[in-house]
């Protein structure tokens, strides 16, 4: 039999085993979560979360209202309405944008009511609406997209609020019933051919001076705003003497309006109120050649 004799092997005893110090356990640090600078965390851009482009996807996943009208699921974005419909439709109540080409060759709508949760009017958004004659803009929308409502033959006139900033190209392009339009001194451009073919306008109700109007950015390529420069614009400062009008009206041979009494020779002899300041400023400074022969501060009986 062979046998084998182990040399330096020593026996350990269980106490000349080293455990490791339970103050000696190395825990795994945690993980700092790292945060944007600032500290704040990043959100999507406004305009990132409320395009008005619309795509195949958007369409595929959208909900309707009861007119067949399709929304993004929020009901945030109006996506496109189908071309049955006609008549007056009114958007719903928190949408923010109006996609493009929503409503686009919708030839028998008439009117249309917008929310003033809307902040965008997307691209020809309406364009084609060749029968649309009434539309609102409320005061929340900030921009109108190009050939937002281009050919929309039956419009008269536009009110375009003063929290709107951009008007874009072509965006009321052949609109060749409207006469007259009313734009904030909040506009800074004016687009390509924005109002090209408008051969109706005649009147540009302008919130602002001379100086401001020259000012904005307008697009005059190919005289494509040649019917909107060659309008006659009534600025704010030949207009505000109308501003504080509480009543206005032909008395025998004075025109009253304010507190102010104007006498003259006036053109017609009959009690008339006005409804718009540009109709004064025509009564005063081009219907009626008046001259002032005194100023009086009526009585609030008189007014």
């Amino acid at each position: 039999m062979c046998s084998f004799r182990l040399f330096g092997l020593q026996k350990l005893n269980e106490e000349d085993v080293q455990k490791p110090k339970v103050n000696e356990v190395q825990k795994p640090k945690d993980e700092k979560v790292q945060k944007p600078k600032g500290g704040k965390v990043q959100k999507p851009k406004e305009d990132e979360v409320w395009s008005t482009k619309v795509t195949k996807k958007d369409l595929k996943n959208a909900v309707e209202d009861e007119f067949g009208v399709k929304y993004s699921k929020d009901w945030k974005r109006l996506l496109k309405a189908p071309g049955k419909l006609k008549g007056e439709y009114h958007i719903r109540e928190g949408v923010k944008v109006i996609g493009d080409n929503a409503f686009y060759n919708l030839n028998s709508l008439t009117n249309i009511n917008i929310p003033d949760s809307v902040t965008n009017i997307g691209n020809g958004a309406f364009c084609r609406c060749e029968s649309l004659n009434s539309i609102n803009i409320p005061n929340s929308v900030t921009n109108i997209g190009n050939y937002a409502f281009c050919g929309c033959e039956s419009l008269t006139s536009i009110n375009i609020p003063n929290s709107v900033t951009n008007i874009g190209s072509s965006a009321f392009s052949r609109c060749e019933s409207l006469t007259s339009i009313n734009i904030p001194n909040s506009v800074t451009s004016i687009g390509q051919y924005a109002f090209y073919n408008c051969t109706s306008l005649t009147d540009v109700y302008y919130d602002g001076t001379e100086t401001e109007w020259k000012k904005i950015s307008i697009d005059e390529y190919g005289n494509g705003n040649i019917y909107l420069t060659n309008a006659t614009i009534h600025f704010a400062a030949s207009t505000k003497i109308a501003q504080n009008i509480r009543t206005v009206g032909w008395y025998t041979d004075h025109i009253l309006y304010g507190n102010l009494l104007f006498s003259g020779n006036t053109a017609q002899r009959s009690h008339r109120l006005f409804r718009h300041p540009g109709q004064l400023l025509q009564a005063l400074f081009h219907t009626l050649p008046l001259f002032q022969t005194g100023i009086q501060f009526l009585s609030d009986q008189c007014l």
